[in-house]
């Protein structure tokens, strides 16, 4: 998990942590980075594709190692 969130954008992180796993409301996170509701939106529609794209990449190297 930390080698896929690493991968991602230092500001999707931010905003995926607080939201999946600190499950935290958006004008909660809004107001802790200092940015509009919408920005946060924006973020939250960018992370998971990135997410998905990086466990992916890793999924497929750990079974490329595979015996």
């Amino acid at each position: 998990l930390a080698e896929i969130l690493d991968a991602l954008p230092e500001d999707q992180r931010a905003v995926f942590v607080l939201h999946e796993i600190e499950q935290l409301p958006v004008p909660e996170i809004a107001a802790a980075l200092e940015v509009s509701p919408n920005t946060i939106y924006s973020r939250l529609r960018l992370a998971p594709a990135e997410y998905q794209r990086q466990l992916a990449r890793v999924r497929a190297r750990d079974t490329w190692r595979s015996p």
